[in-house]
């Protein structure tokens, strides 16, 4: 079954991507910096984090509107960068937003270069 990541790759907006795949799905971080950082999908995400493998980022190609659901169910605290040129709520561009341990947080893209975020 494809993921909404594959779906929205080929130009689908991620709204209608989310539609036909739905579902949680799992994302192991990478780094610690925004460059190579794990891709999350503007949908349901499970983080794994480990010492040094704590950086995920969020879809560049997310619309106005979209969200995306992180949940962090391990114990190192995972960093959140937002695609670059943007910024996450009152975050440096390009700056990082804490994830912490067993905690959801939803992110939602106002405009193309601002995502603000809410913990759950």
């Amino acid at each position: 079954m494809p993921r909404a990541l594959d779906i929205m790759s080929n130009g689908t907006p991620a709204v209608a991507a989310l539609a036909v795949v739905g579902g949680v799905g799992t994302v192991t971080g990478v780094g610690t910096t925004q460059a190579g950082a794990a891709l999350l999908s503007c949908a349901n995400n499970l983080l794994i984090t480990a010492s040094g493998a704590t950086a995920f980022i969020l879809p560049s190609n997310a619309g106005i509107g979209d969200s995306c659901l992180v949940y962090n169910t391990t114990a190192t605290t995972a960093l959140i960068y937002p695609p670059s040129g943007s910024k996450i709520g009152n975050n440096a561009t390009d700056g990082s937003s804490s994830c912490p341990i067993n905690i959801s947080v939803t992110y939602r893209r106002y405009t193309a270069a601002i995502w603000g975020q809410v913990f759950v």
